[in-house]
């Protein structure tokens, strides 16, 4: 996800990992190792919430005072990988392309990394720890609902621990009651309702 800078490739990357995470997080979940299930489900919800708050576009607002040079080569690199994104969304799946993209992604990573070395930048493009999660957790209770095509369960985080629910639906279930559709046609549930 953090590679992609062209929305529509976020878009999809959202989706996949979304899919993934969840799934993750089930399996987890099942084998009783929740607080995997939990960081798994807040690395996915984190990806949505550091592009809907545009985290990372204030930080490097704010490091441009500091290192202009750096954000010069970051929106560079970024410009870059956008462009190759645009090739492939155009069909354009050249070898070459595609290598360009992998230097590209290579470079911007080791950008990241040396973003990350700048004081007060530590935290740059990353996830929120299980230790945050525990200390928000231990003032208000934190519920992660997870749902997928083998079922579907809650995690609470709270001052004591973590408590796992069981629910009896699946995505499936979960699609029908949020979307009605007869013949292709969306004709009802709640969603349209709203």
């Amino acid at each position: 996800y953090r590679d992609q800078i062209f929305r529509e490739g976020k878009e999809t990357a959202l989706q996949r990992s979304n899919e993934l995470a969840s799934m993750a997080a089930f399996a987890f979940a099942k084998q009783g190792n929740f607080q995997e299930a939990v960081m798994a489900l807040e690395k996915s919800r984190s990806l949505l919430l550091n592009e809907v708050l545009q985290r990372n576009t204030n930080e490097i607002r704010k490091l441009a005072n500091i290192n202009p040079r750096v954000v010069k080569q970051y929106e560079e690199l970024s410009n870059t990988i956008n462009a190759l994104d645009k090739l492939e969304l155009n069909g354009i799946n050249l070898p070459e392309v595609a290598s360009q993209r992998r230097q590209a992604t290579k470079e911007l990573n080791l950008l990241i990394d040396a973003i990350r070395s700048i004081s007060g930048y530590e935290n740059f493009l990353t996830s929120v720890s299980f230790d945050e999660i525990k200390a928000i957790g231990s003032k208000l209770h934190l519920l992660y609902l997870g749902v997928t095509k083998f079922g579907s369960y809650g995690l609470i985080v709270h001052h004591k621990g973590i408590e796992s629910l069981t629910f009896q639906f699946n995505q499936f279930d979960l699609e029908r009651i949020l979307i009605r559709t007869e013949k292709n046609r969306v004709v009802g549930g709640y969603l349209p309702s709203q």
